[in-house]
């Protein structure tokens, strides 16, 4: 039925109008997802040997040591009947695995509606979504409530001393001139690499997003057109070192993460012998439970704590 208003204007009130006003709309079938930065699969490795079986994961770590002088090289005599030993200290570090599970219902009005409406396919999508949102918390900073650290905030990683001020009278980077930016991150890098023995030199650095963003805006003074960044990539010890150019990322976590509320940058060696994160990725559990006419699915997954194999191949710095 239509109404005239006072107006003059007429108004469909009936199911038939609406229905027509329907056949005017053009809906767009793509669903548009919720936006979200999830890095983790990007800056560490997996520990692939864990399953739903364990309650946990453990590594060792291992001292050598020798008797004799120190700092200088013991060699023995032929008639010697006194020889100088060596010893093995073993310490184990153990972190526990936490069930993650989640549940899919419908029903089977809803499967059959599928095709139309995507409902199924959306709820498979959310909630992998929170897996994957679940899993980027856990290796970055992990669960306060369980108390268990990540990788930008443990503290077994040495938290090195905080940058210099510049001569702009300043410690961030919009106060300090290109090479005093370049001598920070060096100075990260060769305190990580030393702190190792010199064995490995830092490949890669994760800084906040809004420090890589200014260092990818800002350009050399003069005629160049090289960015700061870019310019920190091809002068970095890595680079000298290594024969690569350093690894830069930008990541959410590590915005306000440092000491009172500063930025952080990580220097370390995206290796799995160096770090790495247990997982059981996320599958299905089978088969699916009926009642009446929903079906209910069960995913779940294991995580763990980040295990930091050699935490002196890390090191944190704060203020840039």
């Amino acid at each position: 039925m239509a109404l005239i208003t006072a107006a003059g204007k007429q108004s469909v009130a009936d199911s038939a109008g609406a229905w027509f006003n329907n056949q005017l709309e053009k809906f767009d079938p793509v669903i548009h997802q919720p936006l979200s930065a999830v890095t983790w699969g990007r800056d560490i490795k997996l520990r692939t040997d864990v399953s739903f079986a364990d309650e946990s994961t453990s590594y060792a770590n291992a001292t050598y040591t020798a008797s004799g002088s120190h700092g200088d090289v013991d060699f023995s005599g032929a008639n010697d009947t006194s020889l100088q030993g060596v010893d093995v200290d073993m310490e184990k570090t153990t972190t526990p695995l936490m069930l993650w599970v989640r549940q899919i219902g419908y029903s089977n009005i809803e499967e059959a509606r599928a095709s139309r409406l995507n409902l199924v396919t959306e709820r498979l999508n959310a909630m992998n979504l929170k897996y994957q949102m679940d899993v980027d918390r856990m290796v970055y900073v992990g669960s306060y409530r369980h108390k268990m650290h990540g990788l930008v905030n443990s503290p077994k990683v040495t938290n090195l001393s905080p940058v210099s001020t510049g001569a702009g009278g300043g410690t961030t980077a919009k106060s300090k001139t290109v090479d005093e930016i370049l001598a920070d991150v060096n100075e990260v890098l060769s305190s990580v690499w030393q702190m190792s023995g010199l064995a490995f030199p830092p490949s890669k650095l994760l800084m906040s997003a809004e420090l890589f963003g200014y260092l990818t805006a800002r350009r050399l003074d003069g005629p160049s057109n090289m960015s700061v960044i870019n310019f920190i990539r091809e002068n970095s010890l890595c680079l000298s070192v290594l024969g690569k150019e350093l690894d830069i990322q930008p990541v959410k976590w590590l915005s306000g993460v440092g000491a009172a509320g500063t930025n952080r940058m990580v220097a370390y060696t995206d290796d799995a012998d160096r770090v790495r994160y247990p997982l059981v990725p996320l599958q299905r559990v089978a088969p699916p439970e009926y009642r009446g006419i929903h079906t209910l699915q069960a995913y779940q997954a294991m995580m763990g704590g980040v295990e930091f194999l050699y935490p002196e191949t890390i090191g944190y710095r704060d203020g840039l």
